[in-house]
């Protein structure tokens, strides 16, 4: 009988999940894009990268457009059951409560795998792929930001003043102040500069000539007059703080990429489980017909599972917990919840 319900329900759940999925992921695939596009917007991206990034966004979104959709999909499933009262007919035939059960728990495990398989061997190039795209224009954009007749103090331990600037980034009467380790500082002026990014790392070059450096250390100074010379502004600091907003970079997680990108897949996979598990607490506990209250109770329980997902990173990145205990610790708390809140409020509802 379980095989058969599974085959019944499945053709049932199949046109309402690939509706929802083709739905959901475009629009976070757009939604994404916005979020993002701070990154982006203040550079001149090409249409190549912007296509890219698009295409990239698409496995990405999926992490969350699968439970999405499967959500939509049993939702569908328990409306119909309801209102066809075909949870009673099913009882009355002697079908067992475990039996209605076994095609939603059988389409959760078949999400939950997706998910898992996507969360752990896609998403990381994606993302790795994103980031690349990203630090080539941030670092473009850190350059093309600076403004003339102004400080422009963005880089850490660093502010830039100067004149004016043409396109081709050559800058006019430009003054440089860098806080050294230490109780240095030093001081640069130069009638021509040319700054560039640098291609390998992240940081900046800039091209002098004609100037002069005032260097102060230890309470010694030194003044020194130069035709040319370059030096390197490190921006990495600034760069990764810029890219960090972008789902798995974990900035604050140093050393933890591999571990954290793991349980993250974990955490967000297993809510396909969470969402059926919510689904058979609260709508196929008893026979009578579903209210709205109880749909509101639903999305309730789904969005306080999302909610444990910012706890355990803040549990993490303050350092609190390692990222297996907290991700771990978490779901334990969120299942006592659920058994509490099922015993005093669920069944006494039902």
């Amino acid at each position: 009988m379980n095989s058969i319900l599974i085959q019944y329900y499945l053709r049932r759940a199949t046109y309402s999940f690939i509706f929802s999925f083709l739905i959901s992921t475009i629009l976070l695939v757009l939604l994404s894009f916005v979020k993002y596009s701070d990154i982006f917007i203040s550079t001149r991206i090409s249409s190549v990268d912007i296509l890219r990034i698009i295409l990239l966004l698409f496995p990405v979104s999926m992490e969350f457009s699968v439970p999405l959709s499967m959500m939509v999909s049993l939702l569908y499933i328990v409306y119909v059951m309801n209102i066809n009262n075909e949870i009673l007919a099913l009882e009355l035939v002697g079908v067992s409560r475990f039996e209605i059960s076994a095609p939603f728990i059988f389409l959760s495990l078949v999400a939950f795998a997706v998910n898992m398989l996507l969360s752990i061997f896609v998403f990381p190039i994606t993302i790795q792929e994103m980031k690349e795209v990203a630090v080539k224009y941030v670092r473009v954009e850190l350059i093309d930001s600076l403004s003339g007749n102004r400080i422009n103090d963005e880089i850490p331990d660093t502010m830039i003043f100067f004149k004016s600037k043409n396109a081709d980034r050559h800058f006019r009467n430009l003054y440089l102040f860098q806080k050294k380790i230490g109780d240095g500082n030093m001081l640069v002026f130069a009638k021509d500069a040319d700054i560039s990014p640098d291609n390998e790392k992240l940081s900046i070059d800039i091209r002098l000539e004609n100037g002069r450096i005032m260097d102060t250390n230890k309470g010694m100074m030194r003044d020194i007059i130069y035709k040319s010379g370059t030096l390197k502004i490190d921006g990495a600091d600034l760069i990764e703080k810029r890219v960090k907003n972008i789902r798995g970079i974990y900035g604050n997680v140093p050393n933890r990429d591999r571990d954290m990108s793991v349980f993250d897949a974990i955490y967000l996979s297993l809510v396909n489980i969470w969402i059926a598990a919510m689904i058979i607490l609260i709508f196929l506990n008893r026979v009578h017909s579903a209210g709205y209250l109880r749909y509101l109770l639903f999305l309730i329980f789904v969005a306080i599972y999302y909610v444990g997902f910012k706890s355990y990173h803040t549990i993490v990145e303050n350092g609190f917990m390692s990222v297996a205990s907290g991700c771990v610790s978490v779901i334990m708390l969120l299942v006592l919840c659920v058994i509490i809140l099922n015993r005093l409020v669920i069944n006494r509802w039902a």
